[in-house]
């Protein structure tokens, strides 16, 4: 389903373009291999935030006089829903607010249907915060504990919460991360449930195209929204498997565009990519009935 998803989003972006390529190179990741095997709510989280993003992609490109805010109604329920699966939904939250920012002030987008985007959110996300309220005190917990007292907000939580969820990843952060971060992902990662793969870091160069498409444009900057958000809160490299589903569209629609046309080079990269699939295969075995068998 994630993928038929990130599917339609391609479809959206580009009508000409094959819907096949960029759910491909998703499933290429190691880290989304193992995630499917084992972690659903990040699977779940990202199937619904990408149904979330089709729809608002479906609202940008309708005629400015004809935008409807029930598509952005239907985008906050699947927002909403992406709320129940990971703490790290406030993260998207704050990116596609940005998005919607951006929206305002360069495309026309309608202030006052940002409530129905927003609506559903606060509806749905209500049933986290009231579960979160009876069994801990504090409606935004993990968050906010230092206004709520949370008692379960104990010197241990937060160590783990900004060491561990935080900061375990990329230690000893420091300004050269804010420039490194795609090398450290891609070549250091510090362990392989969370490894994107190389595929990421050699197809940024992409995402600087001068490609005038209004699906495109809004793709790209849901990406920009992603990082600059991911990077003021630094937390765990997962939660940008969104933002990764959302960058191989745009690599795909790229790439087909500028290599596919090439005979030779359209084999090489299947070539590439079946190997690579192939290979996500053997890790997600060894490590699911190997490495961490009890």
């Amino acid at each position: 389903m994630l993928l038929l998803a990130m599917g339609r989003i391609i479809g959206r972006a580009s009508p000409g373009s094959s819907r096949l390529l960029g759910p491909a190179f998703f499933l290429s990741m190691p880290v989304f291999v193992l995630v499917i095997g084992w972690a659903w709510n990040d699977a779940f989280f990202v199937f619904f935030l990408l149904l979330s993003i089709g729809y608002l992609l479906d609202y940008h490109l309708a005629d400015e006089v004809s935008r409807s805010p029930r598509l952005l109604f239907l985008a906050g329920i699947m927002a909403g829903l992406a709320s129940w699966m990971k703490y790290t939904f406030v993260m998207i939250l704050f990116a596609l607010i940005l998005l919607f920012l951006v929206g305002i002030i360069r495309w026309r987008w309608k202030w006052h249907h940002l409530f129905w985007f927003l609506l559903p959110v606060g509806v749905i996300s209500l049933l986290v915060f009231v579960k979160n309220w009876i069994f801990t005190g504090n409606p935004f917990y993990p968050f906010l504990n230092n206004i709520f007292h949370s008692p379960y907000w104990t010197e241990a939580a937060a160590n783990y919460f900004n060491k561990a969820l935080r900061r375990w990843e990329m230690p000893h952060w420091n300004w050269t991360h804010y420039f490194l971060f795609p090398f450290r992902m891609t070549l250091k990662p510090a362990m392989i449930d969370i490894h994107p793969g190389i595929l990421p870091l050699v197809f940024i160069p992409l995402l600087f195209s001068r490609k005038a498409d209004k699906g495109i444009v809004f793709l790209k900057t849901f990406i920009v929204s992603s990082m600059l958000v991911w990077l003021v809160i630094q937390t765990e490299t997962r939660s940008l498997l969104t933002m990764m589903a959302v960058f191989f569209c745009v690599v795909a629609v790229e790439l087909e565009e500028r290599v596919w046309s090439f005979k030779a080079l359209r084999r090489t990269l299947v070539f590439f990519l079946c190997l690579a699939v192939l290979a996500n295969l053997a890790i997600t075995i060894v490590t699911n009935y190997y490495l961490t068998r009890p």
